[in-house]
């Protein structure tokens, strides 16, 4: 911040200014735009509706956005969260924990790896010492190495050593994102378990976990409804 004065606002010492000449200074140090703070502002107050369980078409049509994708990318864009980091709880907290203390092993394609390897090694969050320590393996044809620690490459016949790896002793082994991975795994019938969360929210486009002409039939094993509106799904195949 350039400018001494706004900074001094923004550590709780307001300057001999008004209101207004303080708004003007801001957007002079920033180089934002009156609409852009106008923008940001209707984000936060998304945020703040959807995180008291307004539903978020009802949050979309009260803050004049076109549709649920439309107040997506402005969540996304103006304050960095997604509908996921907005209905983010204890709740799901302990379902992904609970996933979390099953495993022992990552399995991840090329992008999610890559993805993971550039922002949890300097990571504070909490989960980073189980990420940055767990055995990883990375599916890629692409890459040469896997610096990460404690990361294996796997470069050929893919489907025979993921066979092999889920064969090994141990705990569960857990694929996070990985869209192009999880469509081979679900083509060999290597996928024992999904463990879903569904999100009130329909954006109306992305990528699929079940792509067109993909059949399955599952055995429901596990549901939650949670005050968010979230739900948590745990489904096996049924291979009878």
């Amino acid at each position: 911040m350039r400018d001494p004065e706004v900074r001094a606002a923004f550590q709780g010492y307001p300057p001999p200014l008004s209101p207004r000449s303080l708004q003007y200074r801001f957007l002079q140090s920033t180089g934002l735009s009156h609409k852009t703070i106008q923008q940001i502002e209707r984000a936060r107050s998304a945020a703040t509706l959807l995180e008291h369980g307004t539903p978020i078409g009802d949050t979309a049509f009260e803050l004049g956005h076109f549709d649920q994708a439309h107040l997506t990318n402005a969540l996304k864009r103006f304050i960095g969260k997604t509908p996921a980091h907005i209905y983010w709880n204890d709740e799901i907290a302990k379902f992904k924990s609970d996933e979390t203390n099953a495993s022992d092993t990552l399995l991840l394609g090329r992008v999610t790896y890559q993805g993971f390897a550039g922002a949890w090694p300097e990571s504070k969050d909490e989960g980073a010492s189980y990420f940055n320590s767990v055995r990883k393996y990375v599916v890629s044809t692409t890459l040469d190495t896997a610096e990460w620690n404690n990361s294996v490459l796997i470069k050929d016949n893919i489907v025979e050593e993921i066979t092999k790896l889920k064969q090994q002793e141990g705990q569960d082994i857990v694929v996070h994102g990985s869209a192009t991975l999880v469509q081979t795994l679900m083509q060999h019938d290597l996928v024992d378990r999904y463990r879903l969360l569904v999100y009130p929210v329909v954006v109306g486009k992305g990528k699929r976990l079940f792509n067109e002409g993909t059949a399955a039939t599952l055995k429901r094993l596990e549901a939650q409804a949670f005050s968010s509106g979230v739900v948590a799904l745990v489904y096996e195949p049924n291979r009878t």
